[in-house]
């Protein structure tokens, strides 16, 4: 089991991202764990799915192996 990350001490520096997406949240998550206060604005009433969609499944080849080099010659 992985270890869990310690958040730095506070900055005090206030950290204001725009856009609450994939990028802004990860943002705000490392900003987060640097010790900065953090604000995410998003311009979206509500939150709602946009197309955005994050799947970990089995890594599956897409093509098959290369074949096999011959061997040097002498």
């Amino acid at each position: 089991m992985a270890t869990p990350i310690a958040p730095y001490l506070p900055t005090g520096i206030h950290v204001v991202i725009v856009g609450a997406g994939f990028g802004g949240l990860t943002a705000s998550i490392e900003a987060r764990l640097k010790g900065h206060t953090v604000s995410v604005l998003e311009k979206a009433p509500k939150w709602e799915q946009h197309g955005d969609i994050i799947s970990i499944s089995e890594l599956k080849p897409i093509y098959p192996p290369p074949p096999s080099l011959p061997p040097p010659s002498p």
